[in-house]
């Protein structure tokens, strides 16, 4: 009889930083899981009523969601795989910062090219798979790269590649 296979799920690319702001969501989302469960049972009442119940089944929808949260959140901290400041600077990679000029644009713009989870625990960091971020990867100083969100182009010109600055 052959074993079955279980998949590991794809690491995660993402900083301690956003690791660390992940633990804390989970620690909230497993707070609310434990509310929407105990309303679950509040809501059925002690003769279990779930027939033609809404705010038993506003409940169970409330539980199921919070529940889908914490098992994401969970997957995501086990899957992590820490991406260190990049200290090559010919060219951008993950972990690099960079100095992007927008066309008709005066002033240069920094961002750092990180994982997707990244986004959200700083407005200047992006992610490599964002249509930017993948654009810029193998870039180099001085090159202009065109880029599209939404049907709208956009032209930018890479003006300086430094060290990831993110931890």
């Amino acid at each position: 009889m052959e074993k079955e296979r279980v998949s590991k799920p794809p690491l995660t690319l993402m900083t301690i930083v956003t690791w660390q702001r992940l633990k804390g969501e989970l620690g909230k989302a497993e707070q609310s899981l434990r509310k929407a469960n105990l309303e679950v049972g509040e809501a059925a009442g002690p003769t279990h009523d779930w027939h033609d119940n809404f705010g038993y089944d506003q409940a169970m929808r409330d539980s199921h969601m919070s529940s889908l949260r914490v098992k994401d959140l969970r997957e995501k901290i086990s899957s992590a795989e820490f991406i260190k400041p990049r200290e090559d600077i010919r060219d951008i990679e993950i972990g690099n910062t960079v100095h992007i000029l927008f066309e008709h644009e005066d002033e240069v713009e920094e961002f750092t090219l990180l994982g997707p989870e990244d986004t959200a625990t700083n407005k200047n960091w992006i992610s490599f798979t964002s249509p930017l971020g993948s654009r810029l990867i193998g870039g180099k100083l001085g090159e202009l790269l065109e880029y599209n969100v939404n049907g709208r182009e956009f032209r930018v010109t890479i003006a300086g590649i430094f060290p990831g600055r993110f931890e």
